[in-house]
């Protein structure tokens, strides 16, 4: 990354504020309206789906829900239409 003098900046691992900025740099550049919230929830909606109802511990320690129990009430016990629709939403 350039800083408005045109110098590299850093080079070492991104902070978290980091990449957040940068994939919405990135989103407002392609002209797609995201918020972290959306690309987040949009993620555990597709890894629900493809892993299916029995998949909540694998969902659960990327999303980093504090309890299992947030991960199936979000996710796991969805219906499939209700997915498909998120999915689309998001």
């Amino acid at each position: 990354m350039r800083s408005r003098s045109g110098h590299v900046v850093g080079g070492g691992p991104l902070s978290r504020g980091g990449v957040t900025h940068r994939v919405l740099l990135m989103a407002k550049k392609a002209g797609v309206k995201l918020s972290m919230h959306k690309l987040r929830k949009g993620f555990g909606c597709r890894v629900a789906k493809v892993l299916g109802k029995s998949g909540a511990p694998v969902l659960h320690e990327p999303m980093r829900h504090r309890s299992m129990q947030v991960t199936i009430d979000y996710y796991a016990s969805a219906s499939d239409v209700l997915q498909d629709v998120i999915t689309r939403v998001v």
